[in-house]
């Protein structure tokens, strides 16, 4: 954990990077911590990527303070639906969004479909239904991709959720299921 003071010190050094558009911190996962502390100074930020473990509420609301973020692809820790539901309800500006979700399922796709994003990646435990939901009218005019990494090899896309994916590849929009 860092302390009041370090994660001032995290702050004033991207301070600095005003004009910072593009940022990827690969190598070691990042704290809840370095996460709240680091996005309030990079508000222009437009494309994050960042392994961040066990974040927490008061991280995803942080997202909020980059108002121009576009893409965001986090990695790291597998996310709960109320973090989720915390980050995504932050993010105004979002186009592309990839995470790890406890559960893909109705919940999930009803939460992501509120987004408008163009790209949305995720992986996690796919559950029938997800793709029904999401991917039934109306959609998004910006949907252009989705992908599913399923962590469970024995769940399948139900039949709805087949003849879901079928439409929407029917209106040009790529959809991938993988694992």
């Amino acid at each position: 954990k860092f302390s009041d003071t370090e994660a001032s010190e995290i702050g004033n050094v991207f301070r600095k990077f005003q004009a910072l558009r593009r940022l990827h911190l690969y190598g070691s996962d990042q704290s809840s911590e370095f996460v709240h502390a680091l996005l309030p100074s990079i508000p222009s930020i437009r494309e994050l990527w960042i392994s961040a473990i066990d974040l927490t509420s008061e991280a995803a609301k942080a997202f909020g303070k980059c108002t121009d973020l576009e893409k965001l692809y986090l990695y790291g820790s597998t996310l709960s639906l109320e973090i989720i539901t915390e980050l995504t309800s932050n993010l105004h500006s979002i186009k592309e969004l990839r995470v790890k979700i406890e559960e893909i399922d109705v919940q999930a796709a009803n939460l992501f479909k509120k987004c408008n994003l163009g790209v949305l990646s995720i992986s996690g435990h796919l559950r029938p239904g997800f793709f029904e939901c999401f991917l039934s009218p109306p959609l998004p005019n910006t949907l252009l991709s989705l992908y599913v990494t399923k962590t469970n090899e024995d769940e399948h896309p139900s039949d709805s959720d087949m003849q879901a994916i079928m439409v929407a590849v029917d209106d040009d929009i790529e959809v991938e299921i993988l694992g």
